[in-house]
């Protein structure tokens, strides 16, 4: 046991375990309070003082003497405090009676009375020294007790401390490998659901793309353009959700990062609107919202982080809302965008007003159904501080709350990007075909990205790997590179590194659903000039080709386009009481789906005013039959 502790530097060289120092095997000894081999130099400590040789001390040298003379009684006897102050007392006093007869016998006496004096002195000086020596004996007697109880009473304490540190040293250990355990369990974690937030992306990209594609396709029949709204709202909302489950690892890893792009802001705000405001008048609430005319076109920030803190507010506001209305107002003023989510729902107690922001905490009512994780509020506050913002809570038990997001969003005012309508109506561009590469492993993309460019006058070319792609740009002129991140073989940021180190100066735009994995590269910012997230929007895909490859677009002529509508218009005849009628009958029961078919039907074939079509068209989505109903009572009058 002691040559496995001990460790060998040489033959004869071992190393001493408490100063870590080399000596001679001659110079080792194993000491059996530490149980390891220590060096003959090193001074004792209280917690090794005579246990490295217990054998050799004066007390167990007496001991081993006495036990071959004294019973076992005896010697209990002998060792208590009185027997050893007595013991040490007749000691001390023999000795200083045997000093005194020395002194006596070695003074000339010259007469008998001289002699009785000298005597009879000391006498006198024997017993008083017999007192000093009694008293002297039984406090040093009691000092030695005293200081041995103490020595074994630090020694106890410390063989105690040494086992509890033992302890804390095995649960140290335990903790440490459990906490490598857990981070492990916690990376694979984060990896699976990358790969999986990567995996439903890249699919929903594409339903997301041909449903945007179908739903500005002129040709499509207006009977069918309303259910891919319908489902281009619910992909993207989806799509926010699977970026929500993602944000939760990063939020537990710490790696939420901004990521600084030019954002249409006003858009954004009513795509958020176009998401809520039917599911708040199917649950019969009102749905109001106020943006100000002076809103700028552009802002500096992060748009997904933006997008993703406003859904879960807007969310929570319709869901927790049972009767009233919810309210979204946008307010700017000195580059700080202030957004103001209010609702008349059961609101929230004051004392559980900073609880709704902790994870996993739900505050729930007798008179609410609760669903949902409990995350939306505490990853809302962790996005809105990381963009430098603030998110306060204003509420009242009963009436309602006040949810206000302020954030830092720059307004740009020197980009020379045009806004991009809502409605994708650009059908080119002028000036030279321009070449466009996109390079995806997934067949589906590289088929999506050709169907979306092509109709603009894009010359595509496809590549299904880095490889493929690196090589057709040495053998075609490339204008713009559309670049996915996760691809076999070599990835995206090396296929950007070797074309710029190429010393190719092609503007690279990097498509990719683990495109917020950006600050996990180094010098990922110094090889590309852009990113898009799948799944994106095609008008976000056209603004970005736009500006990086300086065109103007073409697009639908508005006016010329109304006036041809007017001219097919006064080739039909006015509709009449007996349609609208029709239409009445179809709202009173509350037919949605033939109330719909059926006004497509009457304003395909007769002539009624845009401005009542939209009315009505209007009304019937948001459920409002009684208000047909009166707006019909009204024509039909």
């Amino acid at each position: 046991m002691i040559a496995n502790d001990t460790h060998e530097l040489s033959g004869n060289e071992h190393e001493c375990s408490l100063c870590e120092n080399t000596f001679d095997k001659a110079g080792m000894r194993f000491c059996p309070t530490y149980n390891q081999s220590i060096s003959t130099r090193c001074s004792p400590d209280v917690r090794r003082e005579e246990q490295c040789r217990e054998d050799t001390t004066l007390s167990a040298r007496a001991l081993s003497i006495f036990e071959r003379y004294f019973s076992a009684n005896t010697l209990h006897f002998l060792s208590t405090p009185i027997a050893q102050s007595l013991l040490l007392t007749l000691l001390l006093t023999g000795m200083s009676a045997t000093i005194l007869v020395l002194i006596y016998w070695q003074i000339p006496m010259a007469t008998p009375e001289l002699k009785t004096v000298f005597a009879a002195t000391l006498f006198k000086i024997f017993f008083f020294l017999l007192i000093i020596t009694g008293v002297v004996s039984w406090l040093f007697t009691l000092a030695r007790f005293s200081n041995r109880l103490t020595l074994n009473e630090l020694r106890a304490q410390t063989k105690a401390l040494a086992t509890e540190v033992a302890a804390h040293e095995r649960t140290a250990r335990a903790y440490q490998l459990a906490k490598e355990e857990a981070e492990s369990a916690n990376k694979a974690k984060s990896r699976y659901l990358a790969g999986l937030s990567h995996e439903l992306r890249t699919p929903l990209n594409v339903l997301l793309g041909y449903a945007q594609l179908l739903s500005g396709d002129g040709r499509m029949p207006k009977h069918a353009k309303e259910p891919l709204h319908t489902m281009k709202r619910n992909g993207e909302y989806l799509s926010d959700l699977i970026e929500g489950v993602l944000e939760v690892s990063k939020i537990e890893a710490g790696r939420l990062s901004v990521h600084r792009e030019d954002i249409q802001l006003r858009p954004l705000l009513e795509q958020l609107v176009a998401m809520f405001q039917q599911q708040a008048i199917s649950k019969g609430l009102t749905f109001n919202y106020h943006f100000p005319s002076h809103l700028p076109h552009f802002v500096s920030g992060d748009k997904q982080r933006l997008r993703q803190i406003l859904i879960n507010l807007i969310s929570n506001a319709v869901k927790f809302t049972q009767r009233g209305s919810v309210s979204f107002a946008v307010r700017y003023r000195n580059e700080v965008c202030h957004f103001v989510i209010k609702d008349t729902g059961p609101g929230i107690d004051e004392k559980d007003q900073e609880i709704v922001f902790h994870p996993f905490e739900r505050v729930s009512h007798s008179n609410t159904a609760v669903s949902g994780t409990g995350l939306g509020l505490t990853i809302s506050r962790a996005l809105a501080e990381l963009m430098g913002g603030d998110i306060s809570l204003a509420s009242t038990l009963g009436q309602g709350s006040c949810f206000s997001v302020s954030l830092m969003l720059p307004r740009l005012t020197n980009t020379n990007r045009i806004p991009v309508d809502e409605d994708n109506n650009v059908t080119g561009y002028e000036g030279p075909r321009k070449t466009v590469i996109t390079i995806d492993d997934e067949a589906s993309q590289r088929q999506l990205m050709h169907d979306i460019l092509t109709p603009l006058g894009f010359n595509v070319i496809t590549a299904n790997d880095a490889s493929e792609g690196i090589a057709m740009l040495e053998q075609h002129p490339i204008d713009l590179i559309l670049l996915d991140l996760k691809m076999p073989e070599i990835s995206g940021w090396q296929a950007a590194k070797m074309i710029r180190q190429s010393g190719s100066k092609v503007p690279i735009i990097i498509v990719s659903a683990n495109v917020r994995e950006l600050d996990m590269e180094d010098n990922a910012q110094q090889y590309h000039n852009e990113y898009l997230t799948k799944p994106f929007v095609i008008n976000n895909l056209i603004d970005k080709l736009g500006h990086w490859l300086n065109i103007e677009w073409i697009k639908h002529d508005d006016e010329s386009h109304a006036q041809s509508t007017i001219e097919n218009a006064q080739n039909k005849p006015l509709v009449g009481k007996n349609q609208y009628q029709a239409l009445k009958s179809l709202a009173e029961i509350g037919y949605l789906s033939g109330f719909t078919a059926k006004l497509e039907d009457i304003s395909d074939h007769f002539y009624m005013p845009m401005e009542t079509q939209k009315t009505l068209k209007q009304l019937a989505s948001q459920i409002q039959f009684a208000k047909v109903v009166e707006k019909l009572d009204e024509l039909i009058n």
